[in-house]
């Protein structure tokens, strides 16, 4: 509801974002089963999607999150000693916290 895109489209788009790859890399073997089996089906709904969008949550997501918290602390750190004035710093800060805690 807060992006205004189905839940689960991009999964059955099949769509190979970061997040799927991250969530393949940290699947033991039946979490890939899972990923093969289910990954770009068009009818995908039901305990189907749910174990999908379960693994993503469970796997990938956490690691893509601490992997845009850091680049964007390390974009922090670069602004902070850039020879950039203030105004700038400070709108670019802006707008990197924008887009990492957008809500669609």
């Amino acid at each position: 509801s807060t992006t205004g895109k189905p839940a689960g489209d991009d999964l059955r788009e099949g769509k190979r974002t970061a997040l799927v790859a991250t969530t393949w890399a940290e699947a033991d073997a039946e979490g890939r089963a899972t990923i093969a089996r289910t990954l770009g089906r068009r009818d995908l709904a039901g305990s189907d999607l749910e174990d999908l969008t379960h693994l993503v949550a469970v796997l990938g997501r956490p690691h893509n999150e601490a992997m845009i918290a850091a680049l964007l602390e390390e974009g922090r750190r670069a602004l902070e000693s850039s020879c950039l004035e203030a105004p700038a710093r400070a709108l670019l800060e802006e707008l990197g916290s924008l887009l990492v805690h957008r809500s669609a």
